[in-house]
């Protein structure tokens, strides 16, 4: 993928994605045209970069997180997205990220675009990222992992 500048990117390692339905995503089988089963939309996209760059800069190693949330189906957008990249990035590392997981580079990410009305700005933050090849484990430092219903 090139991104606004020309640079070249490509990214390989793991990637998992979590949402607030109640059972699996009807999103995926619907072109995110179908309503959420809460009637909104939570979505996490966390990736663990095994190998990557973008044009010079070497990504290896580094986790990002999209957070994406709807009001409704989420083809009908009105969206809202936070990036998070990781802190122990470099500054080239960190605009890298940026532009990759805000779908300024092109590619899948850049899907998103047609959902997104507002766009938090990027955080930095120390992202924790496991698997064992059937769980995977997310945190983000400073995020809270649930939030209690009314």
């Amino acid at each position: 993928m090139a991104n606004e500048t020309g640079a070249k990117w490509s990214i390989e390692g793991e990637y998992f994605e979590s949402c607030n339905c109640e059972l699996l995503c009807p999103c995926l089988l619907n072109h995110a045209q179908v309503s959420p089963t809460e009637g909104h939309c939570d979505v996490v996209l966390a990736t663990h970069i095994a190998s990557g760059k973008c044009g010079d800069v070497d990504l290896s190693g580094l986790n990002a997180v999209q957070a994406l949330t709807t009001p409704g189906p989420m083809a009908q957008g009105n969206g809202t997205l936070a990036v998070y990249v990781d802190s122990r990035a470099t500054e080239p590392q960190r605009a890298a990220l940026e532009a990759i997981f805000t779908g300024k580079a092109g590619g899948p990410p850049s899907l998103l675009a047609g959902m997104i009305a507002h766009r938090l700005p990027t955080k930095t933050a120390p992202i924790s990222f496991s698997s064992d090849g059937r769980a995977f484990k997310l945190a983000i430092a400073g995020i809270p992992t649930s939030r209690s219903k009314a």
